[in-house]
């Protein structure tokens, strides 16, 4: 009994390396290279996209704005949606909805770049005191922390 015990455990217990370069004849690839992708076990060339390219930033309500970003991936075109504040607003936001502030004194900022308020800007700054009135016009004028 010990003897048949030990073949059992022998046959059983060996690992299967049959996985890979060929299956019943005929190539089989798990991955392809660079630039191929995997159809029906054949790596094909891939030809790219058509019409993949990304939209314009569209405004959704006051101070945010977002556009639809496609990538082509070999021959699939993925999508998906962005999220920026709007020009004159600066933050973050990552559902067009919360995370933006409007630039205080109806400050001026580039849509999507400013997370801080130093990424507003005047044209240009008046004001007035006891001596009369001043305007400062050397544009831009960046708000500081």
């Amino acid at each position: 009994m010990l003897k048949k015990l030990s073949v059992f455990l022998l046959i059983f217990t060996m690992p299967v390396i049959a996985y890979g370069a060929s299956l019943c004849g005929q190539s089989y690839y798990k991955n392809c290279n660079a630039g191929y992708y995997l159809s029906n076990r054949n790596c094909l060339a891939c030809t790219g996209c058509t019409d993949c390219t990304s939209t314009s930033w569209a405004n959704l309500g006051a101070g945010y704005q977002s556009r639809t970003a496609r990538t082509c991936n070999c021959n699939i075109c993925n999508s998906s949606t962005e999220y920026r504040c709007a020009p004159g607003y600066y933050g973050t936001t990552t559902n067009g909805v919360t995370g933006c502030a409007a630039c205080p004194s109806g400050g001026m900022s580039a849509g999507g770049n400013g997370t801080q308020i130093t990424s507003c800007y005047t044209l240009t700054i008046t004001g007035s005191d006891g001596n009369g009135a001043w305007e400062y016009a050397t544009p831009p004028c960046y708000y500081s922390l």
